[in-house]
C-alpha cells in the first residue's frame, strides 16, 4: 500500500503553490471583529466585576442594624427619620431653618421648584412665589382632597399669608395645569 499521508501531503503542497494569495480582509470586517472581541472581553471582565459588588452590596444592608423600626414621632429619635425609610417620602428632605413653608415654581417648566416640601407644624407663613411670565395658582391638598389653603393665580407674583396646618401629607396643587403637583410634609 502507498504511504498515502505523503501523497496526501505533496499533492496540498502542489495545489497550495498554484493558488492565487488570499486578499486582505475588508477594514469593516476587522473593524467588527475588533469590537466583537472587545466586547466579549468586557463582559468577561464586567460580569464577575458586577457579581462582586451586587454580593458586597446585598451583605452590607443584611449587617446594618434594622433602620427601619424608627417611628416618626417616637421620643429621644430624630422626628424626620422616616424620610429615609419610607418610600413615599423618597423626594423628600427635612426642613431648612427657615420656620416658614416655601412653595415656588419651576423658572422655565410648568412645575413646582421642589417634588416635596417638608415644613414643621409649627410654621406660621406659607409663601408661594411665580417667577414665570404663565399665571400659576397653589391650592394645598389634604389627604381627602379637600382644600386647605389656597393662592389666586397670577404670573410673577409673590405670595406670603398666615397658615396653620395640621401634621400629615398634603397636595400641592396649580389648578390651572393639571400636571402641576407636589407633596407637603408636615410634622
Amino acid at each position: 500500500m502507498p504511504d498515502l499521508p505523503g501523497e496526501l501531503r505533496a499533492m496540498l503542497h502542489d495545489r497550495a503553490e498554484l493558488a492565487p494569495p488570499a486578499p486582505a480582509p475588508a477594514r469593516s470586517l476587522a473593524r467588527r471583529v475588533r469590537r466583537r472581541q472587545s466586547a466579549r472581553l468586557a463582559a468577561a471582565v464586567g460580569g464577575p466585576v458586577l457579581a462582586v459588588v451586587a454580593v458586597a452590596g446585598i451583605a452590607t444592608s443584611a449587617l446594618r442594624p434594622a433602620e427601619r423600626s424608627i417611628e416618626p414621632g417616637r421620643p429621644g429619635t430624630d422626628p424626620w427619620a422616616f424620610l429615609e425609610t419610607d418610600d413615599r417620602y423618597e423626594f423628600c428632605d427635612p426642613p431648612t431653618e427657615n420656620p416658614d413653608i416655601l412653595v415656588s415654581v419651576h423658572r422655565s417648566e410648568d412645575k413646582f421648584a421642589q417634588g416635596c416640601v417638608t415644613a414643621r407644624a409649627s410654621a406660621p407663613m406659607i409663601q408661594f412665589s411665580n417667577g414665570q411670565d404663565r399665571p400659576h395658582d397653589l391650592q394645598v391638598r389634604d389627604e381627602g382632597g379637600t382644600v386647605a389653603f389656597s393662592f389666586p393665580a397670577a404670573p410673577n407674583i409673590s405670595y406670603a399669608d398666615r397658615i396653620a396646618l395640621a401634621a400629615g401629607d398634603y397636595q400641592l396643587v396649580c389648578t390651572l395645569h393639571e400636571t402641576m403637583r407636589a407633596q407637603l410634609v408636615v410634622r
